[in-house]
């Protein structure tokens, strides 16, 4: 018989004769431990409580005061409300009883062995020695409840836990261990002071809430799987691990302060996904994970990466600031990341979204795909920007951004045969090199108000769709060679709405070997520094109205082809004249006649009928207006041919009598007589002339002399006024 039983047996004589105890307490010697084991017995109905009735409960009394109230059952509750025990508590073969320590006084350790899936541990206002650990063990666990505690330790080592678990106000200088364990019930963490929190390979079938940690030295939960899960209000002091971790539902990271790494890599975010208010002195990890729904960072601090390379987004993700409104005004504080993001190899499904975010270092969307909009407004990136052979599927729109350094080159913006979408950067700052090389823009395009910094290239790009410029300026110079407008391009400027601000400016540009097939604007543009057009096409006249350009502009070697896909009709005439007064005002008289050429060719299709137009086209045809040396002298070589053979037919027709045996000498005078009208003009008429034949030229000959004579005398004309206005000097 134990210690307890002749206790027992002393207290109530024959209570413990013949009995079978469902629980029997025993109490080890040295006062060190004490210790309770479950017996497989039900109780036999001779065992009275108090009242003398069978019952299936015992009430002990105290013992040793250890022990004040203790309710034992199989499948019941042991009851040990409010025990008092200065040594070690260890209840083993417990099975599926409840287990109830509120208000408990336990100053040594507490083990519970072998729990059933249905039992349930509750230790509220639990008081313990700073030293006590706590370990829970049992292949299946009800509900584990442990409020307002400070121990040194806690460990569950189980398997399952079919209820919920609730740690509250708990201080524990050590670990929180929760590894290896499938929790079926929900999970609610609160006010806990601990050493680290270790969730890692653990399955939580229901929502996980853990709120106002006000210290933590790092929460592990590699290879873990969660439902609802929040964590809010709370400091952690090291790294934050979810590492391999999947969320089946909502995930929310509100108001954490983090002075590790954050790492998320290779997650799963199977629903909303939202990180609010994140501070973080390290870096934030989420390396080819995959978000299936939104996914937003609002609020947030990073005081190093934002690494988010090789990620999938399959919906909308969003990167801003929350609105924070006190009572005297409204302030927008924005993310400030304070050295790389980087979101390189990425798949977008849908929106992605980046407001107020302030970024020190490298920023890299590297050959990711945005299947959405893409919406960056108010952002500070202090050093790069690199969206190196990225895919905008969607729209793409940067507002009142500050860049420092730009590169788009290879990217593509827009499917083909999804025309409608906008490409438009607008209101911004570019502080250094711009890089648009290759860069294909499928969908319409517009650059306006934003200061494209001291070098930007567009060499090799093409624009299938509508592009403007409007108000754009290029401190440094912009280079545009090789380009191809498909469509309008416009360039033009404007007068800010403050008068301190000058119309939009190059400085030095070049356009060379660019193809325009739409319409070019340069309205209200200034032009700095060097111009180059040379080798461009225009495939509609550009205009140039009230643009002041500088006098180093050429368009040497480029084409106007007047034609292209232009969707308003375009008064050419006027565009060409604008250039020609410009060239005469810097008396660059080659490029001067070449406009005013090109400004008469218009006219005569838009503006000439009739006899007018003839004489257009035949000046134009013999001398390009005046401007070609070359072409007179071609038209009087053909000119004078044609009469030679004019003049043989007649001759051997009028002399034939003669021309049996002189050919040779008929085909020699006729040359000399064509040269003659050229030398001496209009003297067939004279009575003294003797033609190379010395005989009487008919009528007919000399009206035919004289027409000779008209147009060569023309076409010589025009050749020496050509080369005067070549040469001429101011």
């Amino acid at each position: 018989m134990c210690d307890y039983q002749r206790k027992r047996e002393i207290d109530h004589p024959g209570v413990t004769d013949g009995c079978q105890f469902g629980a029997a307490i025993h109490r080890y010697g040295l006062h060190n431990q004490l210790c309770i084991f479950h017996q497989p017995f039900p109780l036999g109905p001779r065992f009275k409580a108090g009242l003398g009735q069978p019952t299936d409960r015992v009430l002990t009394h105290e013992l040793d005061n250890y022990i004040q109230t203790s309710k034992l059952t199989r499948a019941g509750i042991i009851d040990l409300t409010g025990i008092i025990i200065p040594i070690d508590l260890i209840i083993e073969d417990i099975g599926d009883n409840h287990v109830l320590l509120d208000g408990a006084k336990i100053y040594g350790n507490i083990r519970l062995e072998n729990m059933g899936k249905k039992a349930c541990i509750h230790m509220r206002d639990i008081s313990l020695s700073k030293n006590t650990e706590i370990h829970i063990s049992g292949p299946e666990l009800g509900d584990v409840i442990i409020t307002n505690a400070a121990f040194n330790e806690f460990k569950l080592d189980t398997k399952e836990i079919r209820g919920k678990v609730e740690l509250s106000n708990v201080a524990i200088p050590n670990d929180i261990d929760l590894s290896h364990i499938t929790v079926f019930g929900p999970a609610h963490i609160n006010g806990v002071k601990v050493g680290k929190i270790n969730f890692q390979n653990s399955t939580f079938l229901d929502s996980c809430l853990i709120e106002n940690v006000q210290t933590c030295e790092s929460i592990l939960a590699q290879s873990s799987e969660w439902q609802n899960f929040t964590i809010k209000n709370s400091k952690i002091e090291g790294p934050i691990n979810f590492e391999h971790g999947h969320f089946n539902k909502n995930f929310h990271l509100c108001h954490v302060h983090c002075d590790g790494d954050i790492d998320f890599s290779q997650a799963h975010f199977q629903q909303m996904t939202r990180f609010e208010g994140l501070t973080s002195s390290r870096s934030f990890y989420a390396a080819n994970s995959k978000f299936i729904k939104e996914a937003s960072f609002s609020d947030c601090h990073f005081e190093t990466d934002l690494l988010l390379q090789h990620s999938r987004f399959k919906s909308s993700v969003a990167l801003m600031s929350t609105e924070v409104k006190s009572e005297s005004e409204a302030k927008v504080e924005p993310i400030a990341i304070a050295k790389n993001i980087h979101l390189s190899d990425v798949t977008f499904g849908g929106d992605v979204e980046l407001h107020n975010i302030k970024i020190t270092n490298m920023a890299t969307f590297k050959k990711s795909t945005f299947g959405g909009g893409v919406y960056i407004q108010k952002c500070s990136f202090e050093r790069q920007l690199d969206c190196f052979q990225t895919v905008y599927d969607q729209v793409l729109i940067i507002e009142n951004c500050d860049i420092r350094h730009a590169t788009f080159e290879n990217a593509i913006f827009g499917k083909s045969d999804d025309w409608p979408k906008e490409m438009i950067i607008r209101s911004c700052t570019f502080q250094y090199k711009t890089n648009f090389e290759s860069a294909v823009f499928n969908m319409s395009c517009a650059i306006n108000d934003t200061d494209l910094g001291v070098a930007c290239s567009f060499y090799n790009a093409a624009f299938i769709n509508d592009v403007s410029f409007d108000g754009t300026s290029w401190e440094k110079g912009a280079t545009f060679v090789g380009t191809h407008f498909w469509k309008d391009a416009r360039f033009a400027g404007h007068v800010k709405a403050d008068s301190d601000k000058e119309v939009a400016s190059f400085e030095s540009v070049t356009f060379r070997g660019s193809k325009f097939k739409g319409r070019a604007f340069f309205n209200n543009r200034k032009f700095n520094d060097t111009t180059d057009f040379l080798n461009v096409e225009f495939s509609v006249a550009p205009e140039f109205y009230n643009a002041e350009l500088h006098s180093d502009i050429s368009f040497r070697g480029a084409e106007f082809f007047d034609k292209g896909d232009a969707h308003e009709k375009v008064e050419a005439a006027n565009a060409y004249r604008v250039l020609k007064l410009r060239m005469e005002d810097f008396r660059n008289r080659s490029e001067q006649g070449r406009f005013n050429m090109l400004e008469q060719r218009a006219k005569r299709t838009t503006d000439l009928q009739g006899w007018d137009k003839f004489l257009s086209w035949i000046y134009d045809v013999t001398s390009e207006y005046g401007t070609c040396t070359s072409q007179p002298l071609v038209a009087l070589s053909i000119v004078s041919g044609i009469f030679a053979a004019l003049y043989l037919i007649l001759f051997n027709i009028i002399f034939l009598d003669l021309a049996h045996n002189q050919f040779f000498n008929m085909l020699v005078n006729s040359f000399n007589f064509t040269i003659e009208q050229i030398v001496h003009p209009f003297q067939v008429w004279s009575g003294r002339y003797v033609s190379v034949f010395d005989l009487e030229i008919p009528t007919a000959v000399k009206l035919l002399a004289s027409l000779q004579s008209i147009m060569s005398f023309t076409l010589l004309a025009l050749f020496l006024l050509a080369l005067r206005w070549r040469f001429k000097r101011d």
